[in-house]
């Protein structure tokens, strides 16, 4: 076994040893976890009264530690690293004893954060990035891969020999694109990377105002092109989204139950509701607003930025993170529809026809809601009156719905004219196991309050103010 004599846990006399491999493993199997008996990847074993961590499996690396204590070293405690105390191998597995930081995962905590201890964090993380960026390789020795050119860990890459490298030379980041199939004409910069920078590996301290704790789980870390780690994390908070998909509808729906958190829902429904009467539009039986415009009759949208409320924290940065209009002409929404259904409102089932891009994402605010949705007539036409729903969706509040591909184009959606949703269950709700509060509507129905949605969206034809001005001089 390799220790580091000269690390807290022995200075501080914590214990005369680590725990052998044997007594980590009892310890994991103890536990009672069915994911203790993996060999690759079992769970790490946390040991509080030790101040100690010991991750290990057959997929772990003795290069991961050798990376933490390198980084230790070079930043001196400028970035939060989990600091060594020793490593093992033992039938083929890696064990890498290191400390145990107190506090919680970014991604346990960000719901409940205020906007300022967000931006707080992005700060020290932002920090945190370029102080990686400033390590540099010797010029007459590039490479991609990881620490002393062994290969990349990545785990798109992990299992493909032919793309694990290191490459090597001047033109190590091409053979890098090239084996991957990347198309990019610019040959990107090589950097030093996290490259799992995400809320899951992003420790956080306990309490009010939260500072970043540690950046934890090293394994993929290494020498990267610079654009790596954007795209890989974008890559894998969309695949975030497939925990959030409604599985009984036939294509892509997705339900996230807590997209805002209440301080967040009482500061936009203060917006909205006190947003002057001019910006109200009166319909027969409802009320709505327009962002930053209605459409002109040509379905076109006078190019105008949303205003910031309706951008911060929605759009930027959680639309962004899970990539949810990343292929919109726009890559992101440019209109913002705020509809008020009071007790007894709704609206009749209907399409939102090809002016937009086929997505759309609804923010709910202030009660639930049951969202209906109708088979279109074998003419493609009909507004789905007289005929029961195929699908219903329970929206509660703070809530985010995403509906796009066939369930856009192929179905009408409306919400009944009621002052209370009936028949709600498990059998009838196809989102029901997503639901934030299911026992709420265990008893089948759903007394209606005022509910205010957010509906995002991007119109496909934009049109300057200039050429709209233009346009109606010429007239």
């Amino acid at each position: 076994m390799k220790i580091f004599p000269e690390s807290s846990f022995f200075q501080e006399g914590r214990a005369p040893t680590l725990p052998s491999p044997a007594e980590v493993r009892d310890l994991n199997l103890k536990t009672g976890n069915v994911a203790a008996t993996n060999l690759n990847y079992p769970p790490s074993v946390i040991i509080p009264s030790l101040g100690l961590v010991v991750k290990y499996g057959l997929s772990v690396s003795i290069v991961e530690a050798q990376m933490q204590i390198m980084l230790r070293e070079e930043f001196h405690g400028r970035i939060p690293i989990p600091e060594i105390f020793g490593w093992t191998e033992d039938d083929g597995q890696t064990f890498i004893y290191m400390s145990l930081i107190e506090g919680d995962t970014l991604a346990d905590r960000w719901g409940g954060l205020s906007d300022g201890e967000k931006r707080a964090i992005c700060e020290e993380l932002h920090r945190s990035v370029e102080l990686l960026r400033t390590l540099e390789q010797d010029p007459r020795d590039k490479y991609v891969g990881n620490l002393d050119k062994n290969p990349l860990t990545d785990i798109y890459v992990i299992d493909r020999p032919e793309l694990i490298g290191p490459f090597q030379g001047e033109d190590a980041v091409k053979q890098l694109q090239d084996a991957c199939g990347i198309e990019i004409d610019d040959i990107s910069p090589i950097v030093f990377t996290h490259n799992d920078l995400l809320p899951p590996n992003i420790m956080i301290t306990p309490g009010p105002d939260p500072k970043v704790a540690a950046l934890i789980d090293w394994a993929q870390s290494g020498w990267y092109p610079a654009y790596w780690e954007y795209c890989k994390c974008r890559k894998q908070m969309r695949a975030d989204l497939e925990s959030a998909r409604i599985k009984s509808l036939p294509n892509d729906g997705f339900y996230i139950a807590d997209f805002i958190s209440e301080d967040e829902e009482e500061f936009l429904l203060r917006k909205i509701t006190t947003a002057p009467l001019p910006r109200w539009t009166h319909l027969a039986h409802r009320r709505l607003q327009s962002w930053p415009s209605a459409l002109t009759k040509s379905n076109a949208l006078i190019s105008f930025p949303l205003p910031s409320w309706l951008v911060s924290p929605i759009i930027t940065p959680r639309f962004d993170s899970l990539g949810l209009f990343a292929d919109a002409p726009h890559r992101a929404p440019n209109h913002v529809l705020v509809n008020e259904y009071r007790p007894g409102q709704g609206i009749m089932p209907h399409e939102d026809g090809a002016a937009y891009y086929p997505l759309v994402a609804t923010v709910s605010l202030g009660a639930p809601i049951v969202l209906d949705l109708y088979e279109k007539s074998e003419d493609g036409d009909g507004n789905g009156h007289g005929r029961r729903p195929v699908y219903r969706i329970l929206q509660e509040r703070r809530s985010l719905l995403v509906t796009t591909k066939s369930i856009y184009t192929d179905f009408l959606h409306g919400i009944a004219e009621t002052s209370r949703d009936e028949g709600l269950g498990a059998e009838s709700i196809c989102n029901w196991d997503l639901l934030r509060e299911p026992e709420r509507y265990e008893c089948g129905c759903l007394e209606r309050e005022t509910r205010i949605s957010l509906t995002y969206r991007d119109v496909l034809k934009v049109a300057s103010l200039g050429n709209t001005m233009r346009f109606l001089g010429s007239r």
